[in-house]
């Protein structure tokens, strides 16, 4: 039986919906540091107890100066990780020296924690943080408040995993919707762009080889004026069923517009990619979808040293349109003759 997903992310995925706004995060925690802090820094001086305000004082700058920073759009001085070093130290000695009541410091520091770090290192953490107050409290609170400070600071623990698990599954969901076609399940056009950069990206770095195939479905309008449009959308959904099982997990199909489709191919020399377009040419053209046959059109483009996103679309453009001039159902390059 599969374990729940939930139970999956938290235990196994390092994606983390916290990520691009921990840097947003630290200011409103810097300004409820000080708030908070600072007050209890005066009265642990005012009472004498010095190491305690120093340590207290220690958190509260630390989350001024990285707080400050990421207000003014800079990159913290401080890495978030260092910040929890004085915030268990306080937490520690005032569980030290004040029982339970500094122990409940340990609270905060665990939702802290999925504050300021990525989603693995602040469950490891975090459950570090339950051992090891839980051995302080056992150690100068006593035995009997130990086992419930340890239940509610791990049922603490876990209750804060299933709701990030569950921002989690509401971000992948509501990523998915903007970048996927509703029609025909393929990933859009607003998506194709991003890719397509990382693709020319990953060239211009690494000499990396990729290539595109722009496939156009042939007589489309017909096919909708002579079965209507509900077997049109039929014909589009088909297509992408056919092309989604057999490509490998790396390639991407998007839906480009109308009856147009394009196939990234990651680490794919055109030459290479020519053989996968004329095999899905083939494959679309013996594969039920209507009650004639369907078949397509495919352009082909490597991706070449210096070449921008748009001359690479271009150049796989051009290719369809010889390709449709020569007679449709054809593989073509903009080089190459029909297939």
């Amino acid at each position: 039986m599969n374990a729940p997903r939930w139970l999956h992310r938290m235990f196994g995925a390092e994606i983390d919906a916290l990520t691009v706004h921990r840097d947003r995060i630290m200011t409103p925690m810097a300004i409820v540091g000080a708030v908070v802090l600072v007050p209890l820094v005066i009265n642990h001086l005012l009472h004498d107890r010095i190491g305690l305000a120093l340590a207290i004082g220690a958190v509260a700058a630390a989350l001024l100066v990285d707080g400050v920073a990421a207000r003014r759009g800079h990159r913290p001085p401080i890495p978030y990780w260092v910040l929890l070093a004085p915030m268990l130290g306080a937490a520690g000695f005032a569980t030290v020296r004040q029982g339970i009541f500094g122990a409940l410091w340990t609270f905060p520091i665990v939702l802290f924690c999925y504050f300021l770090l990525p989603r693995r290192a602040a469950l490891a953490c975090s459950l570090g943080v339950v051992l090891l107050f839980t051995a302080l409290v056992y150690r100068y609170v006593g035995v009997e408040t130990a086992p419930r400070f340890f239940g509610a600071l791990l049922a603490s623990t876990l209750m804060i995993n299933v709701v990030l698990s569950i921002l989690n599954d509401l971000q992948d969901a509501l990523t998915q919707q903007a970048n996927t076609d509703a029609l025909t399940g393929a990933f859009n056009r607003r998506f194709l762009d991003p890719c397509v950069a990382e693709l020319v990206e990953r060239r211009r770095r690494h000499g990396a080889p990729a290539s595109l195939l722009l496939i156009d479905i042939d007589h489309f309008k017909r096919i909708n004026d002579r079965f209507g449009h509900h077997s049109g959308d039929e014909v589009l959904r088909a297509l992408v069923r056919t092309v989604s099982a057999h490509k490998r997990t790396l390639d991407r199909l998007f839906r480009y517009g109308g009856e147009e489709f394009v196939l990234l191919l990651p680490d794919t020399a055109e030459a290479d990619a020519f053989g996968v377009a004329e095999r899905l040419r083939a494959l679309v053209q013996v594969t039920p979808m209507v009650e004639e046959p369907v078949t397509v059109s495919i352009g082909v483009a490597g991706l070449d040293d210096g070449q921008t996103q748009d001359q690479w679309l271009r150049r796989a453009d051009a290719a369809l349109y010889a390709a449709k001039n020569a007679g449709r159902n054809r593989v073509m390059t903009s080089t190459s003759e029909a297939a």
